[in-house]
């Protein structure tokens, strides 16, 4: 992958100049500390990627925040219109699935700069799924006795819930290790696992029990919204895409880059208005009549099972359900390529929100829903919203309230316990190191030579 990456001449041999060019902007080389606390070495267009990465981050898990606190309960009714609602409505079209394809596109493009392994990241997160389906949920979600006022009850002793996403990324891990390991072409890699994500059915589930499929769609929130082929096939899918694609895609457009200021700021433009067009037209609760409100392809939202069986497939034609299944495909990846590229440009860096997402990811869910959240709700929408300011203004003070407390609970709170699970983990680390190294001196200290006899 590396050696294909090279720049080259148009007979195939290694353009030396531009190489060198490269090396001169890629030399230096500093340590930094990852999401995770781990030490990774990056030259200098690494960590401006980074930076990117990060800002992408910052925008993608506010958009992932909206969709879930929704904070509209109380806000001011004005001509007819109920403002929350219409703050709601704006709140679910940003996201609408997009939000974690962008997630795994960029994990995936990150996660290309390493060797194709299963190391000590991938086992940190096979934990962390493993706490969020059941232990971790007692801790951060106390809902029982008094505390159930404040806090919503524990999902239960296994309950997947919105550690799905940790799961869908296990499973592509698992899929590039496999596919690696048999030396499949990376081209290969992504058409193969898109072709599985729109060709396989839904009744590969019908032997296994009806209870089964049932308490699946009772306790993992990706199998009750998304079902399986978008949240494991689909997703592996972006993850491959990101992963071969995504480098030189990246070097692609640094070459292309606009230089003049009037083309960057229209660049912007058009993507941000891409992206807003895009959603609105593809909004689950659609705020303009007209445009693709429900997926029909990927997965099926008019259901709420979300099946797609071979007969959905093939009735009325095969052809419209794949000419449907590639323009779904284009909904959920296009928009974050606007993002991407509009954020290239972005001269603020949304680092501390940016490098806490995954903190922020395991915590803010837990509290959906919760009894708290309505303290942040009608107490403060009554006093900041009212009928005579019209229904625009309302929703728009309403949305912006709903940014403004995401960000400032992903700034504190989110970002104080994902600092807490970095020194969890880096703990525990150093308490296997310690135990190994521990195990090892009482080994040696049990051997004893034997005697040389001297005759």
């Amino acid at each position: 992958q590396t050696l294909d990456s090279l720049p080259r001449l148009p007979n195939q041999k290694v353009d030396l100049r531009a190489l060198g060019k490269m090396a001169e902007t890629a030399k230096e080389t500093v340590q930094a500390l990852d999401s995770l606390g781990m030490l990774r070495v990056l030259s200098r267009a690494q960590l401006e990627e980074d930076v990117w990465i990060q800002n992408q981050q910052a925008v993608w898990m506010l958009i992932v925040m909206l969709g879930h606190f929704q904070l509209n309960d109380g806000a001011a009714w004005s001509d007819g219109i109920d403002c929350g609602n219409q703050a709601w409505r704006v709140e679910m079209l940003l996201g609408h699935g997009k939000d974690m394809v962008a997630f795994m596109l960029m994990v995936g493009f990150t996660d290309s700069r390493d060797a194709v392994r299963f190391g000590p990241r991938d086992w940190v997160l096979v934990v962390l799924a493993l706490l969020m389906s059941g232990p971790l949920q007692y801790v951060l979600s106390p809902g029982y006795g008094p505390l159930r006022a404040v806090f919503a009850p524990p999902g239960g002793v296994v309950s997947i819930q919105h550690g799905w996403f940790l799961y869908s990324f296990m499973f592509a891990r698992m899929v590039l290790n496999v596919l690696h390991h048999y030396q499949v072409r990376p081209s290969l890699q992504m058409a193969s696992l898109f072709c599985v994500a729109m060709l396989l059915p839904d009744d590969i589930f019908d032997p296994l029990p009806s209870e089964w499929r049932a308490w699946l769609w009772r306790n993992d929130a990706g199998m009750r919204y998304k079902g399986f082929r978008w949240s494991c096939p689909f997703m592996a899918a972006c993850y491959l895409l990101g992963f071969h694609a995504g480098p030189a895609a990246v070097q692609r457009a640094r070459r292309w880059a606009p230089a003049a200021a009037w083309q960057v700021a229209v660049l912007i433009g058009a993507c941000w208005t891409g992206f807003l067009t895009m959603s609105t037209l593809n909004a689950p609760s659609p705020l303009l009549p007209g445009g693709y409100s429900t997926f029909q392809a990927v997965y099926d939202e008019t259901l709420i099972s979300h099946l797609v069986t071979v007969h959905y497939m093939t009735h009325p034609s095969f052809f419209v359900y794949a000419a449907l299944w590639l323009g779904e495909v284009l909904l959920f990846i296009a928009p974050p390529l606007f993002v991407a590229v509009a954020m290239a440009y972005c001269p603020t860096h949304f680092k501390r929100m940016g490098t806490t997402s995954l903190g922020n990811y395991v915590l803010h869910p837990t509290y959906i829903g919760a009894p708290w959240t309505k303290w942040v709700q009608a107490p403060v929408l009554s006093r900041i919203t009212s009928p005579a300011l019209g229904a625009m203004p309302n929703t728009v003070i309403t949305f912006a309230w709903n940014v403004v407390f995401c960000i400032f609970f992903a700034m504190t709170v989110s970002a104080a316990f994902h600092h807490g699970l970095v020194a969890f983990f880096g703990s525990a680390k150093r308490a296997v190191e310690l135990s190994m190294a521990l195990r090892r001196k009482a080994v040696w200290s049990s051997f004893t030579p034997r005697p040389v006899d001297a005759s």
